[in-house]
């Protein structure tokens, strides 16, 4: 058929639609299915078609984004890299997601927290690649073909943000043992065995006996044992063969001015992904602990010095874990007492 036989053919069928509003529609269709017709044309002179689109994306993500995208599978890891400073989770966020009680829960308020973040650059960076492909091809894209297949190709892979560290408080009552007596009298050793302080010293591997003995070896040799009037040397406790562990806890609880919770603060600083993921906690010989207060502002030293790691049950043995940098529920945080540099909160 001849183009002008055509147009008279349209002309003639356009002209028996009597309703305007569908003339319209059935014209607006008409060039819509030119149009399409004519992109299909077009592709296929440059060698693409519908069926060999994908394979022609993966070519070009595979020599163009080779440096940027991990193939995997069949499919593309593409990494998120920060854009600037100030680009992370803020610590109100990780707070919300301390907030669940599993892991599953945890990871869902991540999720979510992180598809507000990442929907409009993962939007932007596919759009960026579907016009890349279009201007090496020639291609001329119609509506959303591109966007659609590279959706299906490309995993967006966010772990960069699981590197991030923040400062975090670990309240510890060891199986639940004082959430009755609202950790009453913890810290003394002489009027409670079942009391977390105590707890701490047999993980340490030593008992209440151990304690004493060591309280009698500092009497025994205080002459040689102290730097000046007020400080042990740690390191001739050592030699001489008391324990650095259970003089730091006589120190600790000489210098309880009040009646402590009986809480153990752990400063460390942890992995976003230890906090969602480990339902265990390991808690080192370089993390400071101590005696702390959170409800009246006030605290020991925070300078028991443990001889073993130890590993803490999530469900079991932990109070609460307290965010520094954002606002508590209740109480004060470790920082807003102490004012303490970034060093005290050790991996």
């Amino acid at each position: 058929m001849k183009s002008g036989e055509l147009l008279r053919d349209l002309h003639i069928y356009f002209n028996d639609i009597k309703d305007l509003e569908k003339k319209e529609r059935e014209i607006d269709s008409f060039i819509s299915s030119l149009e399409s017709f004519k992109l299909q044309v077009h592709n296929e002179k440059i060698g693409i078609t519908e069926e060999n689109l994908e394979e022609k994306i993966r070519e070009f993500l595979d020599s163009e984004y080779q440096y940027i995208l991990v193939s995997k599978n069949g499919y593309y890891e593409y990494k998120y890299e920060k854009q600037d400073y100030d680009d992370f989770i803020r610590e109100e966020n990780i707070k919300k997601i301390l907030n669940g009680k599993t892991k599953e829960e945890r990871q869902d308020i991540y999720y979510e927290l992180l598809n507000e973040f990442g929907y409009q650059w993962e939007f932007d960076t596919i759009d960026e690649i579907a016009s890349d492909f279009c201007n090496e091809y020639n291609y001329e894209q119609h509506d959303t073909e591109i966007q659609d297949i590279l959706v299906n190709l490309i995993y967006f892979n966010y772990d960069t943000f699981l590197t991030d560290k923040y400062n975090v408080n670990i309240i510890i009552d060891f199986n639940k043992q004082d959430v009755n007596t609202d950790f009453s009298n913890s810290s003394n050793l002489e009027n409670c065995k079942n009391n977390n302080l105590y707890t701490l010293l047999k993980k340490q591997g030593y008992s209440k006996k151990d304690y004493e003995n060591n309280l009698k070896f500092l009497e025994d040799n205080k002459n040689e044992i102290m730097k000046d009037k007020y400080n042990y040397d740690f390191d001739k406790i050592e030699k001489l063969g008391g324990s650095k562990f259970l003089t730091s806890v006589k120190e600790e609880i000489n210098n309880n001015q009040y009646e402590y919770l009986t809480s153990l603060v752990v400063l460390k600083k942890m992995s976003l992904e230890d906090l969602i993921n480990l339902d265990k906690i390991t808690i080192n010989t370089e993390n400071e602990i101590g005696l702390f207060n959170w409800h009246y502002g006030s605290g020991s030293l925070l300078e028991i010095q443990l001889e073993k790691d130890f590993i803490l049950d999530r469900e079991k043995d932990i109070y609460n874990i307290q965010v520094e940098n954002c606002k508590q529920d209740f109480g004060y945080s470790v920082n807003e007492v102490y004012g303490l540099i970034n060093s005290c909160w050790k991996e």
